[in-house]
């Protein structure tokens, strides 16, 4: 997301892409560290948005300028919230290759593993005899289990 223009909106005109619950939910606790940093520095790096204003990335630093927007002492700073307005899209790819750097429960983990798996994996007409291993017959397996 290097080079593209940041732009400055208010926190109200955002909402969450429904693909960004689909893989994180709707329910995420907020890290202690990342309201502390939030509230010393402001948020540092902008959010990432479609033309719809849908957070493709960012939803915990959206979400901690909201609540900090109602306190008096942080109203001020959190009228608007930093974005970069991506034209790639809403996907729910785009989404889990934006989320990389975020820290996340293994149920999280898995669900991106199956979106990426399902997105990436070798479809028809692609060779798959050069990596692929030759699978035991049943009756090797028995052998091997003890069957």
């Amino acid at each position: 997301m290097k080079n593209k223009e940041i732009h400055y909106i208010n926190p109200s005109e955002l909402k969450v892409s429904e693909h960004y619950i689909s893989v994180y939910g709707d329910r995420e606790e907020l890290d202690e560290l990342l309201i502390s940093t939030i509230k010393k520095e402001g948020i540092k790096e902008p959010l990432i948005i479609d033309s719809e204003h849908r957070i493709i990335s960012g939803v915990l630093r959206w979400r901690i300028a909201c609540e900090l927007s109602t306190m008096p002492e942080f109203q001020r700073h959190f009228t608007t919230v930093p974005v970069i307005i991506s034209g790639g899209g809403n996907s729910i790819v785009d989404i889990v290759i934006h989320n990389q750097g975020r820290t996340k429960k293994y149920s999280q983990r898995l669900q991106e593993i199956k979106i990426l798996r399902e997105e990436f994996q070798p479809g028809q007409g692609s060779r798959q005899d050069l990596t692929h291993k030759k699978s035991k017959p049943k009756e090797e397996v028995k052998k091997i289990l003890g069957l």
